[in-house]
């Protein structure tokens, strides 16, 4: 299952669905035959993340709570919001479901990483909300989490892609 998720991160986008699929298939066929090893939160994110991609966040949050209930001792993790925060970037993106994801992880006692920031940046600038992205950067510095370079370069993207890039050159000076 792990090594089918990590195919389907690394392959081109026409077979990314396919991939993804036989992830969830594999899981389904576990389960069914009984065969189902015990199940860690690495294992929960290579679903969650697979569900996410072909089904979207919503039903990779169903599966979420679902895996959750069946393996009670298991805890989401910052990469398990991650996973459920990548779809929210496509047209039309969905900033408002992201910082509801964001803010069950904050109430899950997760801490919040720059990948996590990262992703938010990330919904933020495709949904156009420049006020929120500017706001991750405080919010970053509030909570001692240092911004990488990828962090500017998702914003400065952003504004280039909204055609906005004047925004960019003013977080460059």
């Amino acid at each position: 299952m792990l090594k089918a998720t990590r195919n389907a991160q690394s392959a081109n986008e026409d077979d990314k669905p396919r991939l993804y699929e036989s992830v969830i298939e594999t899981y389904a066929q576990m389960v069914e035959s009984n065969t189902l090893p015990e199940i860690d939160v690495i294992a929960i994110n290579a679903l969650v993340e697979a569900k996410a991609y072909n089904s979207g966040s919503a039903k990779a949050s169903e599966l979420l709570q679902a895996l959750l209930d069946q393996h009670a001792t298991v805890r989401p993790d910052h990469w398990t919001y991650i996973k459920l925060m990548q779809p929210l970037a496509k047209q039309p993106a969905d900033l408002k479901q992201a910082f509801a994801f964001y803010e069950e992880m904050l109430e899950q006692g997760i801490h919040p990483t720059v990948d996590v920031y990262n992703q938010l940046m990330t919904v933020a600038t495709a949904a156009r909300d420049f006020e929120a992205a500017d706001g991750l950067f405080t919010t970053m510095r509030e909570r001692n989490v240092t911004a990488r370079g990828q962090t500017y370069l998702k914003y400065i993207s952003g504004c280039f892609e909204a055609k906005e890039p004047e925004r960019a050159y003013q977080m460059l000076k």
